[in-house]
């Protein structure tokens, strides 16, 4: 193995090729990687490596020059096929909302975290050039995205050879909910139904609700922060107040 060499490769093919482009011999490594050819003529080879296991690319061809009465020794590496991994972090409600600075571990079958990557100002974190084979990704810190609850679920990616392959985490924003009072101005103990009113939250987005007979309007699920609320329509009977209030959720 290229980059631990005390893993050695068995039952790996060659073939061993003379000046004429004749094939001489053809070499099969044993369980501890080692293959050998004896007697052959002196003169100058070509070492061509033609099978080896599913997960490593094959050998360069290597120049070989025998010559009398020695042994030439090679050592042949072969480096394992990787791939990429990315990891596009995302708001949950609004997917055009990347989260920045979310870290991720990258753990291997043998339960090792091989690698832990951060999400940069896309949201997106790619890793380094990995071995073929299943990984799990494990959302690790929300850095400073204290505004959202940390993602769980561990979620399994196959890497495939110089391919970068692409798994998406959804992050859900905190929630709470909002109860306006409408009532009237002179009498606060007479409520105003019928009155819509619209709430944007602190990053823009807006929702809509009614007031019921009591005066009562509820709206649920909306972001955390200091949300602004003024009314859109009133009642028939009434004014349309032109003030902006504001509540922190």
């Amino acid at each position: 193995d290229k980059y631990d060499n005390d893993v050695t490769l068995g039952a790996v093919e060659f073939d061993l090729i003379d000046s004429k482009n004749k094939v001489v011999a053809h070499l099969v490594t044993d369980v501890n990687g080692i293959a050998e050819v004896k007697s052959i003529n002196t003169g100058n080879y070509l070492l061509r490596e033609t099978l080896t296991k599913n997960e490593y690319k094959l050998a360069l061809d290597q120049n070989v020059t025998v010559e009398w009465n020695k042994t030439f020794d090679l050592q042949i590496e072969n480096e394992k096929k990787k791939g990429q991994i990315k990891i596009v972090k995302i708001d949950s409600d609004y997917n055009e909302v990347k989260l920045e600075g979310v870290e991720f571990q990258i753990i291997n079958k043998n339960n090792f975290i091989i690698e832990t990557i951060k999400t940069d100002s896309e949201g997106v974190a790619i890793s380094s050039r990995v071995p073929l084979g299943e990984y799990r990704i494990k959302e690790l810190s929300l850095g400073t995205n204290e505004e959202y609850i940390l993602n769980d679920e561990i979620k399994t990616i196959k890497v495939e050879e110089d391919k970068i392959k692409t798994i998406q985490f959804e992050n859900e924003h905190k929630k709470g909910n909002l109860k306006i009072y409408k009532v009237d101005l002179d009498d606060n103990k007479i409520p105003v139904p019928d009155v819509e009113f619209e709430i944007t939250d602190q990053d823009g987005y807006k929702y809509t609700a009614k007031s019921d007979e009591k005066g009562i309007a509820y709206i649920e699920g909306i972001r955390t922060g200091i949300a602004s609320i003024k009314e859109l329509k009133t009642n028939s009977i009434y004014k349309l107040s032109d003030k902006t209030y504001t509540a922190e959720i």
